[in-house]
């Protein structure tokens, strides 16, 4: 999953301590990690990563599920945390940009048959 249509098309689930990774075609489980004894799981996936938290700790994921690193925010307790990356948290732009890849790529592949 290292090209970025790939990416496009994974559904990431946070649920009962894990972040699951799922085809958004087939609905076929991808891989599963572990990130310990916590239940709610929040997810914010990036161009690099994706990052989940988890009763007070941020962790950082390869695309294919690895922990890179594990954060456990000392001294900042268990609530509930919001996750946020720069460029990457307007819908509206992320859309934007996928019709224009698209597009982009309908038009060079139309001229290539022509």
């Amino acid at each position: 999953m290292s090209d970025q249509s790939s990416l496009n098309d994974v559904l990431y689930v946070g649920i009962k301590g894990h972040v699951v990774a799922i085809d958004k075609r087939s609905g076929q489980e991808l891989w599963r990690t572990k990130l310990g004894g916590y239940s709610l799981v929040n997810i914010l996936v990036d161009t690099e990563m994706v990052f989940a938290y988890a009763k007070g700790h941020v962790f950082g994921l390869t695309f294919n599920g690895e922990v890179l690193w594990d954060n456990g925010m000392p001294g900042l307790g268990y609530s509930m945390a919001l996750l946020a990356t720069q460029g990457v948290n307007d819908p509206a732009a992320a859309i934007m940009q996928d019709i224009q890849a698209r597009q982009a790529a309908a038009a060079s592949s139309s001229a290539t048959t022509n």
